[in-house]
């Protein structure tokens, strides 16, 4: 998963704990957390911040917000169980669907939200993906791709989008499928086997070149940082 950025470092007033002085600051836990680093510093830091969020005016401090603390929990839950862990994944629940609210196609909401209904046994047993499809639309492709598919006919619908998206001369569709197509791409890298090393590379650079590209729109926004790190580091 990835971070979400934000737009400027915000002071956080510390309800429940009284010794402000102990919280680490947000800037300082999100960048640990980017660094992998998770504890329950960051975390603390990550849900005043969320709490803070939710009566702010700006929508992408609320997002930024929900998506960092659940990529945090889900990060910090794998070595929990029973009780502990379910009210973990209902809190990861309840910031992944803050988010949607707020953006409903994110697809960092969307994984954060799928892992934690599929722990507390809310999905369905039945799934909405017809055996033998031969395309994917859009929105079909962004819940595959959420729920961790990654396939040729799901990076088929986010190209394919983003031609639309460009015909269109549609700015926020366009610049939504260049943040997101990466992460997939990455994935279809990671997932092909080692003896098609050629065809990993191939996803690795096309990677890079829409992670530079979103960040040539976005100056500094974590989750195409991330991207790009990676994507150079393997192709």
């Amino acid at each position: 998963l990835q971070l979400s950025s934000t737009v400027v470092a915000l002071s956080i007033i510390l309800i429940l704990n009284p010794t402000l002085q102990e919280m680490i600051p947000y800037d300082v836990a999100l960048d640990r957390l980017i660094r992998n680093d998770t504890d329950i510093d960051i975390l603390s830091s990550l849900r005043a911040e969320f709490r803070e969020a939710q009566s702010s005016q700006s929508e992408t401090r609320k997002l930024a917000a929900s998506i960092n603390l659940g990529t945090a929990l889900l990060r910090d839950i794998k070595n929990l169980s029973g009780q502990t862990a379910r009210s973990i994944f209902s809190e990861i629940l309840e910031a992944s669907e803050q988010a949607l609210k707020i953006q409903p196609q994110n697809l960092d909401a969307e994984r954060l939200r799928g892992t934690a209904r599929q722990e507390l046994g809310m999905n369905t047993p039945t799934q909405d993906v017809e055996p033998e499809e031969e395309e994917l639309t859009f929105d079909k492709a962004v819940r595959a791709a959420a729920e961790g598919r990654a396939d040729e006919l799901v990076l088929a619908a986010f190209r394919r989008e983003r031609r639309e998206a460009k015909r269109a001369r549609d700015r926020k569709r366009l610049l939504y499928v260049t943040v997101n197509l990466p992460a997939l791409l990455l994935n279809l890298g990671n997932d092909t086997p080692s003896t098609q090393a050629d065809k990993a590379v191939a996803y690795y650079r096309e990677a890079h070149k829409w992670a530079a590209r979103a960040l040539r729109q976005l100056p500094g926004q974590q989750g195409s940082l991330e991207n790009l790190r990676v994507a150079r580091a393997n192709a």
